[in-house]
């Protein structure tokens, strides 16, 4: 027979065990939050940055993406299947447009293998200002997570809706 000491510590260990993973799930969590909200302040740009400061932001937004990615930006956009490519492409997009502001206005992660991979659906306003234009949209993505050398980094990104605000609201 048990006794209720070692059914007592039994407890104790499972509950210990239960709130480790837990705990550290919320810290996964948090770690790819934090990485889409550095993604988001690189994406950022005013008129004033200077041409070193924008090869800086894309490496760190290529940074971003794991070593092999498969972005597919929508049509009429080629895919980028590594980290090069993308930090060409941001390179390029950042030196090619005025400004460019991006807000998250809705992110949900769900894990699709705990503490490995996750999902994330992710809305953002972007208002976009480049050859003699602004642009305001609403863009959801589709985003895979995944772990890369300890590192939460995006594996896979998805284009879901894009909503072009009508002419009459762009200035």
């Amino acid at each position: 027979m048990v006794s209720r000491w070692t059914l007592g510590l039994l407890l104790v260990i499972g509950l210990l065990m239960g709130g480790v993973l837990f705990f550290s799930g919320d810290r996964d969590l948090r770690a790819i939050k934090r990485q889409s909200d550095r993604l988001t302040t690189a994406l950022n740009k005013s008129e004033d940055v200077g041409v070193w400061a924008l090869a800086s932001r894309a490496r760190e937004i290529a940074d971003i993406f794991a070593r092999k990615p498969t972005v597919t930006p929508g049509e009429p956009l080629p895919s980028i299947t590594s980290r090069e490519e993308m930090m060409q492409v941001a390179a390029t997009t950042l030196r090619a447009i005025k400004s460019l502001e991006v807000r998250i206005l809705d992110r949900e992660v769900t894990w699709t293998r705990p503490h490995q991979e996750a999902a994330m659906r992710v809305a953002v306003a972007v208002t976009v200002e480049g050859m003699g234009e602004r642009q305001k949209e609403i863009h959801a993505y589709e985003l895979k997570w995944i772990r890369e050398d300890g590192d939460w980094v995006i594996a896979s990104v998805q284009p879901s809706a894009s909503i072009r605000q009508p002419e009459a609201s762009r200035q």
